[in-house]
């Protein structure tokens, strides 16, 4: 018999660093999800996000060999947000319960970051607007990665090769994210070198690990 699972959320603003925080993890030997992987399945050919598009939409967002134009979709959906909010309710309770199943495989098979029966088995989430969907409850903990503002948006012209106005618009449509930082369990800044960032990293394994 494994120890218990805990199922952690990591969460934060758009260039705060999330995906390098759950790298740390993984280094550590949590076993670490991205919701965006599983929402992009979900989207390929003939998976049931896709066949909820095709029905809603038919050809509208999609190339003629029958794959989703996702810069299309992306740029209507920010720009019509009654669109947006069509689209979110397609696809949020495919990409909650495609997350359900593998969190819940994984603490089936017991896979995580021990198999000591005392120790919990850390499965790490990945959910970018974790808040603005209302899928906190879904997990045992939260993890809140934080970072400067200019940092965010330096991280994210970089990243995107968009120009400010377009970060801004992208940080600005998310939640304030000192609202995500007070509704946390912990918070990560990831304003610094990686070296500062891993030894939180490190510390929040370590109080939950073991």
């Amino acid at each position: 018999m494994t120890g218990t699972c805990l199922k952690l959320a990591l969460t934060g603003a758009i260039g705060s660093g999330k995906s390098e925080v759950a790298q740390l993890f993984r280094a550590l030997g949590a076993r670490v999800i991205d919701a965006d992987d599983a929402a992009r399945r979900l989207l390929e050919p003939n998976q049931p996000g896709w066949l909820a598009l095709r029905d809603e939409f038919a050809d509208l967002f999609f190339n003629p060999d029958r794959t989703l134009d996702r810069k299309k979709l992306r740029e209507a959906i920010f720009a019509d947000r009654a669109l947006r909010e069509k689209v979110d309710s397609l696809l949020h309770p495919l990409i909650r319960a495609a997350l359900a199943a593998i969190c819940s495989c994984e603490a089936a098979n017991g896979k995580g970051s021990s198999a000591r029966n005392d120790v919990p088995l850390l499965t790490v989430v990945e959910v970018p607007l974790l808040y603005e969907v209302g899928w906190q409850a879904d997990f045992d903990l939260v993890i809140v990665v934080a970072a400067d503002r200019e940092i965010c948006l330096e991280r994210v012209m970089r990243r995107d090769g968009v120009d400010r106005e377009a970060a801004l618009a992208a940080f600005g449509a998310q939640m304030d994210p000192d609202e995500k930082v007070a509704m946390a369990d912990y918070v990560i800044d990831n304003s610094g070198d990686i070296e500062a960032t891993a030894r939180q990293v490190r510390k929040i394994h370590a109080d939950l690990a073991g």
